[in-house]
Formats: structure tokens, sequence, C-alpha cells
């Protein structure tokens, strides 16, 4: 992710359109009613995308949504040894979350400077 305020307002890389999981923006497949038209591009993967859905080849496809206690647990530096159970390998954790708040949107989420990403709860 680039630009923006600790993720605020940042832009991440566009995917490459053709490659989108089937179902998701443009790629619905024969059997869509509608076309969503939104670009699909990356979001998060591995530790910071605990609930993840797998496209057709059974790879992860990068979302980033996540339940409260994951991202706190996250947050506060705490084990997380249930990566395994959620289909993810224990991985090193890099970086620090450091929570921020946008009072105007009245939401909050975890910035990870070392990764350059966001983190959300689901």
């Amino acid at each position: 992710m680039s630009g923006g305020n600790n993720g605020l307002g940042g832009r991440s890389a566009l995917a490459v359109q053709t490659e989108c999981p089937l179902g998701t923006c443009e790629n619905l497949g024969g059997n869509a009613l509608t076309v969503a038209g939104s670009p699909c591009g990356y979001g998060a993967e591995g530790i910071d995308n605990l609930w993840f859905d797998l496209d057709a080849q059974g790879e992860e496809i990068f979302a980033g949504v996540n339940p409260v206690w994951h991202t706190n647990n996250l947050r506060d530096g705490l084990p997380t040894p249930y990566l395994t159970a959620f289909g993810h390998e224990d991985e090193p954790r890099v970086g620090d979350y450091v929570g921020h708040v946008d009072n105007i949107a009245q939401s909050t989420w975890l910035w990870n400077e070392q990764k350059g990403g966001v983190l959300i709860n689901g």
C-alpha cells in the first residue's frame, strides 16, 4: 500500500484483472446476473487474513477480514497458536500493529508500518 496516513486514504496495487478469482469483480462467470464493475485488488494475506476463501486452485484469496480477538492479539503481541486451525502455517509475526481511529467514519484499524498494510476487523 502506498500513500495515505497510516493506511487511511492509501492505495494498493491492482491484481491482473484477467486473473481475478471467479465470482469476484468483473470475473463473475457465465451464470452471473450482474457485473460488479469494480476492479479486484490485493488484500492482506497470511496471518493478516485469518478468515479467507480459496480460489479454484485452492490458493488463499487475499482479503484481510479478521475477528476482533485476532486483531487484538496481533496488536497486543499475544501468541496466536490457533493459526494452523484456520489454515495458516505458524508464521512469524512481522512488525508492530498500531491502532488508529477515524473519527469521521467512526472506524478503527491497525496499521503495520513494516508490512505497509492495514488490518481490519470482520
